[in-house]
């Protein structure tokens, strides 16, 4: 695990600090990491400073799993995942998952309660962290679409994660490119987002799923649905985290510092440079692409979606 951090002060006064860590683990282990401590960190000094943390996760499995949505319990055992992959529950809701290692970029963002701009309201907050993704890919070249409303799914939508749609959820191109799911606990909140890069993994997931795709006419017809409905983004795992993890440990400073709840639209030019407090300790540099306000972020062309080889 390796780690990179920003660090900037509240509106109080209060320290805070954003942390980047890099998880190289097993699927199972990923979701069921603890949520951080709560207890204000001290920082040496000659007058003690607590700080608050958030964190910013990016998840890199290390075998191939199906996912599970909590509701999708009862239905692991007719799970058919390819040979040494496992087959994994998470305690977030949604529809089933394929993870594989490089595959896609997985980022969690955990907020506690105690940051500044914390909001009880779990729409917000997931279009919050869809607003990051569109504004990065925004940067990378790619146009995309934050969805806004409510949740819209039907049967393949709950049974498939990319073939349903809820708040903060990210579209290239009329496509899902980006599932958003979150926890709530005491402590706080656990964002969690996924995007698939280089192909889609329509037959893989479909093929996985077995006797559960049966309803929605086979494997062969759930896999064709994911097609229409989402697809991979043509862009390298490395640039894509790069980027993003940039966007999200800024959002996380810049709009609290300045008084925005989290999911709030942020308005704003992009006027960053003169409205952190604190600095970075991370060295990565440039600011972000603001959202307009609305739900659309332009970029030039970047590349062609491409489809599970195996579907072609």
């Amino acid at each position: 695990m390796s780690s990179r951090r920003r660090t900037g002060e509240g509106a109080d006064g209060r320290q805070l600090r954003a942390t980047l860590r890099v998880l190289n683990e097993h699927p199972a282990a990923l979701h069921e990491r603890p949520f951080p401590s709560t207890v204000p960190s001290r920082v040496p000094s000659p007058i003690e400073v607590e700080v608050d943390e958030a964190q910013v996760w990016w998840c890199r499995p290390t075998v191939d799993a199906v996912v599970l949505g909590s509701t999708q319990r009862s239905h692991a055992h007719h799970v058919t995942p390819p040979p040494l992959a496992a087959t994994v529950v998470r305690r977030s809701g949604g529809g089933a998952v394929w993870v594989r290692s490089q595959a896609q970029v997985w980022i969690d963002v955990l907020i506690p309660r105690r940051w500044p701009g914390w909001s009880d309201d779990v729409h917000h907050a997931s279009v919050w962290l869809g607003e990051r993704w569109a504004a990065t890919l925004g940067r990378l070249g790619l146009a995309a679409e934050v969805h806004r409303s409510g949740v819209h799914s039907d049967e393949a939508g709950r049974l498939v994660c990319f073939a349903g749609l809820g708040p903060g959820e990210v579209l290239v191109e009329g496509r899902k490119v980006v599932g958003v799911s979150q926890r709530r606990a005491r402590d706080g909140a656990r964002l969690q987002s996924m995007a698939y890069v280089g192909e889609f993994p329509s037959v893989t997931t479909a093929a996985a799923l077995g006797p559960l795709a049966e309803p929605l006419g086979g494997t062969a017809a759930l896999a064709g649905l994911l097609d229409r409905r989402a697809a991979a983004l043509p862009l390298a795992e490395d640039v894509l985290c790069s980027t993003l993890t940039e966007e999200v440990l800024d959002g996380l400073l810049d709009g609290l510092v300045d008084g925005l709840s989290i999911g709030q639209s942020d308005n704003r030019s992009d006027n960053r440079s003169g409205n952190r407090s604190g600095n970075r300790s991370d060295g990565l540099g440039g600011g972000a692409i603001p959202g307009d306000g609305v739900h659309r972020y332009s970029g030039a062309p970047h590349g062609h979606f491409r489809q599970d080889p195996a579907h072609r």
